[in-house]
């Protein structure tokens, strides 16, 4: 019998002979040219059966035969199904929408007469070089364009028809380099984005566009497109954005702005820019590089916008200390700064820290530890990312604490190759309150992570990661025998030790509360027993390591008795291939990780481990 999870419907053969006999074939008697068909069907996968005699429908091909079959007719609904050219061209007369993203298109129709259609999306198409000058000229109802992620260059005349347009995408587009002056015919547009293309400045007629309410904008490969060379000021172009364009989108309320930081030409924009922004009464949210730090002085103190600032000048680097990943979802966090290169604490930046709830220190030249930005201004930060800041010694310096709290709502702290790091916080009271999870990649200084009287403020902690940090012996440093009774970490559930080749115990005997799920550990040489105390807990579900190291573990016989490896741990070790790389092994487990740290700072997540398995008994 052929086990199969990915079930979307089930039905008894001989009533899907009978279904397919009166409705199909036309006749009840037809009983064996419907087995017949039937049999094809199994024998190509398009059906399954089992051996109670149930004919199963695989969700692949429900997912086929719902996208060729729809009971709505004035909806196409092709996507990913691998066409090259658009289907039904005749039939577009009725449609409403047409749905044909994911393919392969490389063509389209010059002139198609669509005059009830509102919504078309061609994103994805990679080989879609040209749309034809006439494509849009019969579309007066289109509001909903996608053509993102396709490889067209420019847009032909006719898109000025397009005058009831409210939604356009040209994302990822990233041979586009010119918008027409057509463009602002369309004012009725609501939401344009233009990330991840190649224009080099924006369309004076952009200022027409008066009910714009989002606007995303990309001048990143401007530098790149010039081949490194420098503009000079006697051949340059227009401003990148023109002036009084941001000042006329009387509705816009989100702007991002993605700039390469190398453009000098954005040094001489950036003030009158920031000035529109400033001035506008309907900007909530914006997302924007501003390469001096003395600018922020310009944000006005009365009202403080959703800002996604990028301070500080650098070159873009190929490789990254931090993951993509983290840096993507740092970007998606409201309210949030990231400060480069920097030296000293620029005033502009101390000023307007205590907006933001997500920081992100980027080799910053100077640094002791974090209380030198003022304790009071780090106090409603969720999120901290913190990356080859190589003077910082411990992230918050107790000298400062007096009688303030050190980042009571921290949520989310990760660091990145930190060569003088030695400890995380100086003087434990009162800080760190709400930690939910700590990741330390890469510290070769450091030795002390937690305290004992620090683990009274960790209620909340749930993930501790800890990668490639040679002098760390012990998460928990501590020399109090009598403590060994109590349980601390309440809510710790997920523990990965990587590369830490001087570790030889966990918690250094102290009892770890009951929710401890799962434990990670590769090249931890001496770590060469686990104690009763760190595995007591009933939630936990797996144990990942090397192989050689599990089978080489002694078991303290005063702790676990004469039995050695108790037989319930069996079950929950899964080993690690040594001769993968342990990254890639990993890499679903620590993006699952990253993924519980974020779930409350972003909006929406989804789960993309593997395929849901559905089953509808009926």
């Amino acid at each position: 019998m052929l086990f199969v999870h990915n079930i979307k419907i089930r039905v008894q053969r001989d009533v899907l002979v009978s279904t397919l006999c009166t409705t199909l074939l036309g006749h009840a008697r037809e009983a064996n040219l419907a087995q017949l068909h039937i049999k094809k069907f199994l024998d190509h996968f398009v059906l399954l059966e089992y051996a109670s005699g149930e004919v199963y429908v695989p969700v692949e091909t429900y997912d086929i035969i719902k996208s060729l079959h729809t009971s709505n007719p004035s909806i196409v609904s092709h996507g990913a199904l691998g066409l090259t050219e658009p289907p039904y061209i005749g039939r577009w007369h009725g449609l409403i929408r047409i749905e044909l993203m994911d393919n392969k298109i490389c063509e389209l129709p010059q002139s198609p007469d669509c005059p009830k259609l509102e919504v078309l999306l061609l994103q994805g198409n990679a080989d879609l070089l040209d749309i034809p000058d006439s494509f849009f000229d019969h579309m007066p109802l289109l509001q909903h364009l996608d053509l993102s992620y396709t490889s067209i260059r420019d847009l032909p005349p006719s898109v000025s028809k397009l005058t009831q347009l409210k939604k356009f995408y040209l994302r990822g587009c990233d041979l586009f380099m010119e918008l027409p002056p057509q463009i602002g015919q369309l004012k009725n547009l609501q939401e344009f984005d233009l990330d991840h293309t190649l224009i080099i400045h924006l369309a004076e007629e952009i200022r027409e566009l008066i009910n714009l309410q989002s606007l995303t904008l990309c001048f990143d490969r401007y530098h790149h497109l010039l081949g490194h060379c420098k503009k000079s000021k006697k051949n340059s172009n227009s401003t990148i954005i023109p002036p009084g364009v941001i000042s006329n989108l009387i509705q816009l309320s989100y702007l991002s702005i993605n700039v390469d930081p190398e453009d000098e030409g954005w040094n001489e924009n950036i003030i009158s820019v920031l000035m529109e922004i400033f001035g506008s009464d309907t900007l909530e949210t914006v997302n924007i590089y501003v390469p001096r730090a003395e600018l922020l002085e310009l944000i006005p103190s009365t009202r403080f916008l959703n800002f996604k600032l990028v301070v500080g000048h650098h070159v873009k680097r190929f490789i990254s200390r931090v993951t993509p990943e983290l840096e993507q979802k740092f970007e998606n966090c409201d309210y949030s700064i990231k400060f480069v290169n920097g030296e000293n604490i620029p005033n502009g930046v101390k000023m307007n820290l205590g907006h933001f709830k997500a920081l992100y220190l980027d080799r910053h030249m100077t640094i002791k530890n974090l209380s030198d930005f003022g304790l009071r201004n780090l106090f409603g930060l969720q999120v901290c990312i913190l990356a080859e800041c190589n003077e910082m010694e411990t992230i918050v310096d107790g000298g400062y604490l007096h009688d303030e709290h050190a980042l009571p709502n921290l949520e989310f702290l990760s660091i990145f190759y930190m060569k003088n790091l030695r400890s995380i916080c100086e003087s434990p009271e009162h800080s760190f309150l709400h930690l939910k999870s700590i990741a330390l990649h890469t510290c070769p200084m450091l030795t002390t992570i937690f305290t004992l009287e620090s683990l009274y403020n960790l209620p909340l902690l749930e993930e501790i990661i800890i990668e490639d940090c040679p002098k760390v012996t012990t998460l928990i440093s501590h020399d109090s025998p009598e403590q060994k009774t109590m349980a601390f970490l309440p809510r710790l559930r997920m523990i990965t030790l990587l590369y830490l080749p001087e570790l030889v115990n966990i918690f250094n005997g102290l009892h770890v509360e009951q929710a401890l799920e799962k434990m990670v550990f590769y090249y931890c040489p001496k770590l060469q027993s686990l104690s009763k105390w760190e595995l007591s807990s009933k939630s936990l579900k797996i144990i990942k390591g090397e192989n050689k190291w599990w089978e080489a573990l002694k078991w303290n016989v005063a702790e676990w008795g004469d039995a050695g490896r108790p037989i319930f741990l069996e079950p929950i070790f899964s080993p690690i291939n040594e001769e993968a790389d342990i990254l890639t092994q990993l890499a679903a487990h620590q993006g699952f990780m990253y993924l519980v740290i974020f779930s409350y700072h972003l909006s929406k997540f989804h789960d993309v481990g593997g395929k849901q398995m559905i089953i509808i008994n009926k």
